[in-house]
């Protein structure tokens, strides 16, 4: 989890320099920056309360100081981006009788590229309900569907999460089907 740290010097004392140590991990950051960002390791369980604790030894003409403040492990939000259309069409077009070819793409909100939810993924067109399991490269899959959809109609998704660390999300596309031909 990422912490910042910021020291304050009372009016007339010196700018606070060096380093915190932040606690779980024993992290530390330069309070030159401030306020320094670190980041600290966490338990796995969701919903267990954490405590996040950060010191300042003190330098010539300013006292040692602590802080803390206590954390509560959430899962992380998750969105799917969905891609449905019949082959050769734009995005949200099917042609009526014609397979409907859907790309789920699930991925962390906050920060897509360094945490990757993993797991199934699944659409339902109609009665019908397809699912497929996400690829951990890309973080997507692909469903199919035999458009039995009128218009106005539209494909829904869902994610379940996992529990440990990735939130459920849904998704939903609207769909124009068009006469073949």
């Amino acid at each position: 989890m990422s912490c910042s740290v910021t020291v304050t010097a009372p009016s007339g004392a010196p700018a606070p320099s060096g380093t915190v140590t932040v606690t779980p991990g024993n992290e530390t950051c330069d309070i030159s920056t401030d306020p320094c960002d670190v980041t600290v390791p966490t338990s796995s369980t969701v919903g267990a309360q954490e405590t996040v604790s950060a010191s300042f030894p003190g330098q010539s003409g300013l006292g040692s100081s602590t802080g803390s403040t206590a954390v509560t492990l959430t899962l992380r939000p998750t969105a799917i981006a969905m891609q449905c259309a019949t082959d050769g069409q734009n995005e949200g077009v099917a042609v009526s009788g014609e397979e409907i070819i859907c790309t789920l793409t699930v991925s962390d909100l906050y920060d897509p590229d360094a945490f990757t939810p993993g797991g199934t993924v699944q659409a339902t067109a109609g009665a019908d309900t397809e699912q497929c399991s996400l690829n951990p490269e890309s973080q997507s899959c692909m469903v199919f569907f035999t458009s039995g959809l009128t218009s106005p109609a539209s494909i829904t998704s869902s994610y379940a999460g996992d529990g440990a660390e990735f939130a459920a999300s849904t998704g939903s596309e609207a769909i124009s089907v068009v006469a073949p031909g």
